[in-house]
Protein backbone atom coordinates (compact mmCIF):
# COMPACT_ATOMS: atom_id res chain seq x y z
CA UNK A 1 0.00 0.00 0.00
CA UNK A 2 1.53 3.03 -1.35
CA UNK A 3 -0.07 5.48 1.47
CA UNK A 4 0.90 3.30 4.15
CA UNK A 5 4.60 3.81 2.80
CA UNK A 6 4.32 7.48 3.74
CA UNK A 7 2.51 7.51 6.71
CA UNK A 8 4.57 8.78 9.68
CA UNK A 9 4.67 7.36 13.06
CA UNK A 10 6.43 7.06 16.36
CA UNK A 11 9.70 6.03 16.67
CA UNK A 12 10.33 4.40 20.13
CA UNK A 13 12.16 1.51 22.13
CA UNK A 14 9.13 -0.16 21.35
CA UNK A 15 9.04 -0.63 18.16
CA UNK A 16 13.09 -0.95 17.85
CA UNK A 17 14.87 -3.12 16.68
CA UNK A 18 18.86 -2.31 16.42
CA UNK A 19 18.92 1.09 14.14
CA UNK A 20 15.59 0.19 12.51
CA UNK A 21 11.41 1.00 14.04
CA UNK A 22 8.64 -0.69 12.33
CA UNK A 23 6.21 1.19 11.18
CA UNK A 24 2.70 0.11 12.97
CA UNK A 25 1.35 0.60 9.03
CA UNK A 26 3.46 -1.90 6.66
CA UNK A 27 4.62 -4.21 9.58
CA UNK A 28 8.33 -3.49 8.04
CA UNK A 29 11.27 -2.14 9.94
CA UNK A 30 12.89 1.31 8.36
CA UNK A 31 16.23 1.59 7.13
CA UNK A 32 15.61 -2.52 6.18
CA UNK A 33 16.91 -4.59 9.42
CA UNK A 34 20.07 -6.57 8.31
CA UNK A 35 21.94 -9.17 10.51
CA UNK A 36 24.43 -6.99 11.97
CA UNK A 37 22.31 -4.29 12.94
CA UNK A 38 19.22 -5.97 14.05
CA UNK A 39 19.63 -7.43 17.64
CA UNK A 40 20.31 -11.55 17.51
CA UNK A 41 17.44 -12.00 20.35
CA UNK A 42 14.91 -10.36 18.08
CA UNK A 43 15.66 -11.49 14.74
CA UNK A 44 13.20 -13.96 13.62
CA UNK A 45 14.39 -15.05 9.64
CA UNK A 46 15.81 -12.24 9.26
CA UNK A 47 12.98 -9.84 9.50
CA UNK A 48 13.28 -8.60 12.85
CA UNK A 49 10.48 -9.11 15.89
CA UNK A 50 6.82 -8.90 14.71
CA UNK A 51 3.68 -9.73 16.89
CA UNK A 52 1.92 -12.77 16.01
CA UNK A 53 -0.73 -12.41 12.81
CA UNK A 54 -3.69 -12.58 15.31
CA UNK A 55 -2.27 -9.12 17.11
CA UNK A 56 -1.40 -7.36 14.25
CA UNK A 57 -4.59 -7.78 12.77
CA UNK A 58 -5.40 -6.09 15.80
CA UNK A 59 -2.67 -3.62 15.86
CA UNK A 60 -3.76 -2.71 12.40
CA UNK A 61 -7.51 -2.06 13.75
CA UNK A 62 -6.04 -0.07 16.76
CA UNK A 63 -4.21 2.06 14.26
CA UNK A 64 -6.95 2.97 11.74
CA UNK A 65 -9.19 3.40 14.99
CA UNK A 66 -6.98 5.77 16.70
CA UNK A 67 -5.61 7.68 13.52
CA UNK A 68 -9.06 8.65 13.04
CA UNK A 69 -9.52 9.76 16.27
CA UNK A 70 -6.39 11.58 15.86
CA UNK A 71 -7.17 13.24 12.95
CA UNK A 72 -10.94 14.71 14.49
CA UNK A 73 -9.17 15.97 17.54
CA UNK A 74 -5.82 17.09 16.84
CA UNK A 75 -6.01 17.42 12.85
CA UNK A 76 -4.64 15.98 10.17
CA UNK A 77 -1.33 17.44 9.76
CA UNK A 78 -0.62 18.61 13.27
CA UNK A 79 0.08 15.22 14.88
CA UNK A 80 0.83 11.70 14.68
CA UNK A 81 -0.26 8.27 16.34
CA UNK A 82 0.80 4.62 16.95
CA UNK A 83 -0.24 1.55 18.60
CA UNK A 84 2.31 -0.77 18.90
CA UNK A 85 1.53 -4.46 19.98
CA UNK A 86 3.59 -7.27 21.29
CA UNK A 87 2.95 -11.07 22.31
CA UNK A 88 3.66 -11.48 25.90
CA UNK A 89 5.81 -13.99 26.32
CA UNK A 90 7.01 -16.26 29.19
CA UNK A 91 2.87 -17.36 29.60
Amino acid sequence: DTNAKKKKYIICDHNRDGDSYRSPWTNAYYPPLDSISSSEDNQQNGSGLKPSHHLRALEIHANEVLDSYRELYYGKDNSVSSVYLWDKHGT
